[in-house]
C-alpha cells in the first residue's frame, strides 16, 4: 500500500529537510513524499543526503502565491499517487516507530473489512508502538 507524505512547507529550509529525512528514515519503502512550497522567499530545495537505503521519491511544487497550509495540503493531495494520505507539518518529524504503526494498523483495518483510516495526532498509542 503505498502512502503520500504531504509536506506543506514556508520559509523553512532545514526544518523541511529534517521532515524529509525523518519519513525517509523509515523501514518502509512504498512511500512518495510531496513537499509543497507555498511561495517562500527564497524557493524550497533538497539535494537527497542518502538518508535511507531505500529510495523514496520527493516532489517539490512550488506555489506562486502564499495561500496557506490548508491549500498547500490539497495541491499535495491532488498531485499525490498514493492509496493513503499522511500529512505532516514542516517543522514536525516522524517518530520512529509512527510509519511502522499506521502501517501496522490500516493493515489491521483491511481484515475487518474497513476501507479507510483516519490517524490523527502525533502519536500512536503505546500498546501499538514497538520497543
Amino acid at each position: 500500500m503505498k502512502i503520500s507524505v504531504i509536506i506543506p512547507t514556508y520559509n523553512r529550509q532545514e526544518q523541511t529537510v529534517r521532515a524529509i529525512e525523518s519519513v525517509k528514515a523509515k523501514n518502509y519503502s512504498d512511500v512518495e513524499i510531496i513537499v509543497v512550497d507555498d511561495a517562500s522567499p527564497a524557493p524550497f530545495e533538497y539535494n537527497d543526503r542518502g538518508v535511507n537505503i531505500h529510495v523514496i521519491a520527493v516532489t517539490i511544487y512550488r506555489c506562486d502565491i502564499n495561500a496557506g497550509q490548508g491549500v498547500g495540503r490539497a495541491f499535495g493531495v491532488a498531485h499525490s499517487s498514493g492509496e493513503y494520505i499522511a500529512f505532516l507539518d514542516s517543522d514536525d518529524l516522524f517518530g520512529e516507530y509512527w510509519l511502522d504503526a499506521v502501517i501496522n494498523e490500516m493493515a489491521i483495518m483491511r481484515t475487518i473489512d474497513s476501507d479507510k483510516a483516519l490517524f490523527v495526532g502525533r502519536e500512536i498509542p503505546p500498546h501499538h508502538q514497538r520497543g
